[in-house]
């Protein structure tokens, strides 16, 4: 009796198995690398655009912008860097302005 590796049956279906699972793998880091880019650039856009406003950007708003990870809290401030009057009303939260 064969063992069951050796089947032709089972090749193929772990040949695409593994095929499979590497393009899943690929997707993912596409995916990841797509949401890095995007988050550095727009800490990157957020600190441009307070700079260009107000000048010199204080090291502890430059290190929360760089600490941050959510692309949707980065778009709320990008927004509020634009529109604000300051930065103490940038610096008041998302609500301030």
């Amino acid at each position: 009796m064969r063992n069951l590796k050796d089947s032709i049956t089972y090749q193929e279906l772990f040949k695409d198995a593994l095929e499979k699972g590497r393009e899943e793998g690929r997707e993912k880091g596409r995916e990841e690398g797509m949401e890095k880019g995007f988050l550095r650039k727009g800490r990157e856009a957020l600190l441009r655009i307070l700079k260009a406003r107000f000048g010199a950007v204080p090291e502890v708003i430059s290190k929360k912008v760089e600490g941050m990870d959510s692309i949707e809290q980065l778009d709320t401030l990008i927004e509020k860097a634009a529109t604000c009057s300051s930065l103490e009303d940038f610096e008041k939260g998302p609500e301030a302005g």
